[in-house]
């Protein structure tokens, strides 16, 4: 893990470096300018710069070089931010992106030709994502409705789903009493339940229950474990009168344990609050813990290559302020008794267990082409507090 996050720290440097410089171009670009609702691609004097920034010596073909010029080119692409087709415009910078991805994997060195304007490109998808997120809200919302109203069940795993609706805007709950929380493979030996959302410290639960600890000031530890980690040991037992049990689940199976003990990790780029779980005999040889809940969930356990396909396009990663590892979203499981439900997490091939950018946890609702995400979680290993 250290060899892990030292490779990461000089990748955090790279990528500050080429961020910094794009960002120093942008701002010399955007200055005094108001952001227009159709973005159109650059002239052919842009299109000469970038092919002058290329080294001549460079092995770029001829099929390459074209579709370099496509990519930058007068009719590569116009994005319409008011358009009332805003499938159809995210759906046209998506497949943008994905030759921009494509000639930068075969030739990195053109990524200086192409990443201002393909940065640029970037405010208009927000704008249209903002836009489609408050069409899926309601959509949603309506089909939820529709199932609570049309069903009689009132089974464990309908419990679930919807304690797991009414919570995503519940910061009043600390993360072991949620519907579901994360399990990262982040401390060795050890099984527990991450909280990375620290970016609101004084308004999360697990933050307030860190400031009952009488240590939220001065940030020294009662008992110091070394790099980094903080444990609280009578927290716990001071609200709970019996240790709290949690329904654990890995990629293929189903565990019962028990939350022990509730700690901090504070390192230069990265901090979480977690919740060390008792690790029982049968689970000391499960290596890929996912989720905890308190609801004993029934899941069906199945791989969905197609599911998966449809989350990666509907995942883009280029325009996102850090590295991260959506790419890798893989479905493994989906909820026993109702229709749609996909878990998923991120598992990188030929990379060990959570040795990922940003390990995730998420599930969705998907029907058709409708991707709708109900929960997710992820943990910061690439070191994006650092930048």
């Amino acid at each position: 893990m250290y060899l892990f996050r030292f490779k990461r720290s000089c990748q955090v440097l790279l990528f500050s470096f080429f961020m910094l410089l794009s960002c120093q171009n942008s701002i010399k670009r955007e200055e005094n300018k108001t952001p227009p609702s159709v973005i159109k691609t650059p002239s052919d004097k842009v299109i000469k710069e970038g092919f002058d920034s290329i080294d001549k010596n460079s092995d770029l073909t001829k099929q390459e070089r074209a579709l370099l010029n496509e990519l930058l080119g007068d009719n590569a692409l116009t994005v319409d931010t008011l358009s009332k087709d805003i499938k159809g415009q995210l759906l046209q910078i998506q497949n943008y992106f994905q030759k921009v991805e494509s000639l930068h994997t075969s030739h990195p060195k053109l990524w200086g030709a192409i990443t201002s304007f393909s940065w640029k490109i970037c405010h208009s998808y927000y704008i249209l994502m903002q836009k489609q997120s408050i069409i899926d809200d309601l959509k949603f919302d309506s089909i939820s409705k529709a199932i609570w109203k049309f069903t009689g069940d009132n089974s464990e795993n309908m419990r679930f789903l919807k304690a797991l609706i009414n919570q995503r805007n519940d910061a009043t709950l600390i993360s072991i009493e949620q519907a579901i929380s994360p399990i990262f493979k982040i401390k060795k030996d050890s099984v527990g339940v991450y909280n990375n959302n620290n970016w609101s410290e004084k308004a999360t639960a697990d933050s307030l229950l860190f400031q009952k600890t009488g240590f939220y000031k001065t940030k020294r530890p009662p008992f110091w474990t070394g790099n980094g980690n903080f444990i609280y040991k009578n927290i716990i037992d001071s609200i709970y009168t019996n240790p709290p049990k949690l329904y654990l689940y890995s990629s293929s199976s189903k565990y019962i344990s028990t939350v022990q003990s509730f700690g901090r990790y504070i390192d230069e780029c990265l901090e979480y609050y977690y919740f060390d779980l008792a690790v029982h005999e049968n689970m000391k040889y499960e290596k890929e813990f996912l989720i905890a809940s308190p609801f004993e969930i029934q899941l069906n356990y199945a791989e969905s290559p197609k599911i998966d396909s449809l989350l990666r396009q509907t995942q883009t990663s280029f325009c996102a302020d850090c590295i991260n590892s959506y790419e890798y979203l893989k479905t493994f499981a989906t909820l026993d008794g109702i229709n749609n439900i996909y878990f998923a997490y991120a598992a990188e091939p030929n990379k060990e267990f959570d040795e990922t950018d940003t390990p995730i946890r998420a599930i969705y609702f998907i029907k058709d082409d409708f991707v709708y995400n109900l929960w997710f979680a992820d943990i910061d290993l690439f070191g994006c507090m650092c930048l």
